[in-house]
């Protein structure tokens, strides 16, 4: 069964706006990614690649760009879920077909706990009010398929959730033309650590969540400013990996990670998905910051020589 979205009336309000405005618009879509449905969020619009000079036309590569550099601002639970045209109708067919391999790379780049994940496409016409909805699936053929879009008269109510993962990691390099590439192997050891606290003992707010629990809504605890508590608990705490034979250099992390994860207020699976949310957070955090450290950006780590062989 493919996944639902929705969005208020307030947000597509967004289409008036641009018609009041504008002749030519492209952007990213952000929504909070549930169990089986999708929520929107937000319109992001592509920005400029010169200051002053207008886009007239979709530019796959540079929306693509602006993709990955969005989703790895943001929090657990949302996600850049596709993209918007707001064109004449004449002109939105001919950039829906520019549109379809930036739409298959976003829905495979969404996280493992959305299920059957597909990216979303919004064509916006500028001079008509009939807004259409159309999905990409991560799974091939790349097509693109008929989507309800279902609105709602109110905004959607979001519950926070935050973690604080106190860091003490040791990553391992080998040379990347023997090896994968530096941040391939990263994801890889990081993967190990997050199967380990996927397993852990995890309480929120102290308490163990039950199967099924219901997020409430923000009330004396679940607002940004005063997020639910998610602890991690595991037998034998990950505070570095064994040294790897052939590495040629190491990378360490050492401060905290604050993790934050949003998922919808009344959700059945909310409290969970919740969890996988702000771990998901956490650990593309520490592989961000791995990252520029492998690079030699020296922001959060340094690259090191490895005492042994």
């Amino acid at each position: 069964m493919p996944r639902a979205l929705s969005a208020d009336d307030a947000l597509l309000g967004h289409h008036e706006k641009l018609q009041r405005t504008k002749s030519f618009e492209t952007g990213l879509l952000l929504a909070q990614a549930g169990a089986k449905a999708d929520t929107l969020l937000r319109f992001v619009p592509t920005p400029e690649q010169e200051e002053g000079v207008k886009a007239v036309a979709v530019d796959p590569d540079w929306m693509l760009e602006h993709a990955v550099q969005v989703s790895r601002m943001l929090p657990g639970g949302v996600v850049v879920l596709g993209c918007y045209v707001f064109a004449p109708n004449a002109k939105l067919a001919p950039q829906e077909a520019k549109l379809q391999q930036v739409l298959h790379a976003i829905a495979k780049r969404l996280p493992p706990s959305v299920s059957e994940p597909h990216a979303v496409l919004l064509l916006l016409p500028s001079d008509a009010k009939k807004v259409v909805c159309k999905s990409c699936a991560a799974a091939p053929p790349v097509r693109l398929q008929p989507l309800d879009l279902k609105t709602s008269p109110k905004p959607p109510e979001l519950v926070c959730f935050a973690c604080d993962w106190q860091v003490d990691l040791t990553l391992w390099l080998h040379p990347a033309a023997a090896s994968a590439s530096h941040v391939a192997q990263l994801a890889e050891q990081l993967g190990a650590i997050e199967a380990e606290l996927s397993s852990a003992l995890t309480t929120v707010d102290g308490a163990l969540p039950s199967e099924g629990m219901l997020t409430t809504a923000p009330g004396a605890s679940g607002s940004l400013t005063n997020p639910h508590r998610v602890d991690f608990f595991t037998a034998s705490p990950t505070t570095a990996l064994r040294p790897q034979a052939g590495a040629a250099a190491s990378v360490r992390l050492v401060g905290v990670v604050h993790g934050r994860a949003f998922v919808l207020a009344r959700s059945e699976h909310g409290v969970h998905a919740s969890v996988g949310g702000v771990l998901d957070a956490a650990i593309a955090a520490a592989g961000e910051e791995a990252a520029r450290a492998a690079e030699g950006m020296g922001m959060a780590g340094a690259v090191e020589r490895p005492d042994a062989p």
